[in-house]
């Protein structure tokens, strides 16, 4: 069976930068499936696409405002985000990158026929 967004219990969009995750979060409302974005600040090498962040947030914002949590990696994501999306700095989650967790193998199936929850991560 080939995982698909209405199998999953939750997708995770990782990221805004690309076109990849603006599209996930649309097929996710469209199936009514919950979903969260986690923000990667920090920048990016070219000074126009640094130039167009904002600009690109204020696009999406309609959007990512839908979301059923929006995730900071870094204390600063909330601040700077928070006024471009038209949201409380505080409805971010703080979650910072990097963790110790357990090695779990298995396909999304066998978690389905054990009744644990199925996340759906894309990124770009």
């Amino acid at each position: 069976m080939r995982p698909s967004i209405r199998a999953a219990d939750i997708l995770h969009v990782d990221g805004y930068q690309t076109g990849v995750p603006p599209l996930a979060a649309a097929a996710a409302i469209h199936a009514h499936t919950p979903f969260v974005v986690t923000f990667h600040g920090g920048g990016h090498r070219s000074s126009l696409r640094n130039a167009l962040r904002s600009h690109q947030l204020q696009a999406l914002s309609p959007l990512l405002r839908r979301a059923d949590a929006l995730i900071a990696t870094a204390r600063f994501e909330r601040e700077w985000y928070a006024p471009i999306l038209r949201v409380d700095a505080q409805s971010f989650e703080l979650i910072p990158n990097g963790a110790d967790l357990p090695v779990q193998l298995g396909a999304p199936e066998a978690a389905e026929r054990e009744g644990l929850p199925v996340i759906l991560s894309v990124g770009a």
